[in-house]
C-alpha cells in the first residue's frame, strides 16, 4: 500500500452461463475506491472488456512497448502436465505459467505514452490461493495485491468455470497503475491473454465540468435558435 493513502476495492461478478450473480463486494480500506476489479467465469475466456486490447498473449510477441522481467521457474507453453503445470480451461494456446517463487513483472508506461492504465484484465486458470497479482504504480511501488483466496473459490481446480475466470480491473487515474506483476509461492500460476485500456477514466470532478460544459453549449445553441427565428419574424 502507497504511504498508506491507497484504498482499493474487489467486486467480484460471478457468471453461471450467462446470468450474473449478484456482485459480491470486497473492500480493504474505508477511503473511497481508487481500483475496483470483477471476476467473469468461463471456460473457455470469455475475452477482454470493451476498450481493452489483448497487449501480451504469448503467442507472439509483446505489444510494442510493453516490457517484462521474469525469474524463477517460468514456463510459457501450450498443454498441461500433470502436478507441473494445467492450462486456463478451454485455452489450447500458449500462456504463462510460474512455479512456486516465480514471477512475471510487466511493464506498461512506453506502450501508453507514460499514462496510467484505464484498465487491465487476464485470463486466470485454475485458480490457487497461493497465485497473487501486484498492481503497480508509476513508482515502482505495489499500489493493491489481489490473491486468489480472495475469490470466491481457489482449489485449482483445472476445469471449472468458477476458478478459471477472466478477472477485469478498472482504474482511478489517481492510482496511477503502469504495471502488475504476476507472482506464485506454489505451483503453480497460469495465465494467459493479458488486455489493457490506455484510456484516462475522467474522475468524478472532471465528469461534473463536462456535464456542466456540455450543458452551456446546449443553452446557447438554443438560444441562438430562439434569436434568429425573432430576427425572421420582425
Amino acid at each position: 500500500m502507497l504511504n498508506g493513502t491507497i484504498c482499493c476495492g474487489l467486486m467480484l461478478v460471478l457468471a453461471t452461463g450467462s446470468a450474473l450473480a449478484k456482485p459480491m463486494v470486497i473492500s480493504n480500506a474505508s477511503k473511497p475506491d481508487l481500483i475496483s476489479a470483477y471476476g467473469r467465469a468461463g471456460a473457455p475466456d470469455p475475452g477482454p472488456a470493451k476498450g481493452e486490447q489483448i497487449v501480451v498473449s504469448f503467442d507472439k510477441p509483446n505489444a510494442p512497448g510493453v516490457f517484462e522481467v521474469s525469474k524463477g521457474n517460468v514456463i510459457t507453453k501450450a498443454g498441461s502436465i500433470g502436478g507441473v503445470r494445467a492450462a486456463p480451461a478451454g485455452n489450447d494456446s500458449v500462456y504463462r505459467s510460474l512455479g512456486t517463487n516465480a514471477f512475471s513483472h510487466f511493464y506498461f508506461q512506453k506502450w501508453n505514452n507514460g499514462r496510467p492504465l484505464a484498465s487491465l484484465s487476464f485470463d486466470w486458470g485454475s485458480i490457487d490461493k497461493y497465485n497473487f497479482v501486484d498492481l503497480i504504480n508509476g513508482h515502482g511501488d505495489t499500489v493493491w495485491t489481489l490473491a486468489g483466496s480472495d475469490l470466491p473459490r481457489y482449489d485449482g481446480n483445472q476445469k471449472a468455470a468458477i476458478t478459471n475466470q477472466r478477472v477485469f480491473f478498472e482504474f482511478q487515474r489517481k492510482a496511477d497503475i503502469s504495471g502488475a506483476r504476476f507472482r506464485s509461492s506454489g505451483v503453480a500460476f497460469e495465465f494467459d491473454a493479458i488486455a489493457a485500456n490506455g484510456g484516462v477514466v475522467p474522475e468524478p470532478g472532471v465528469w461534473a465540468m463536462l456535464i456542466t460544459g456540455f450543458g452551456l453549449i446546449g443553452h446557447v445553441l438554443r438560444r441562438r435558435v430562439r434569436s434568429g427565428r425573432m430576427a425572421k419574424i420582425a
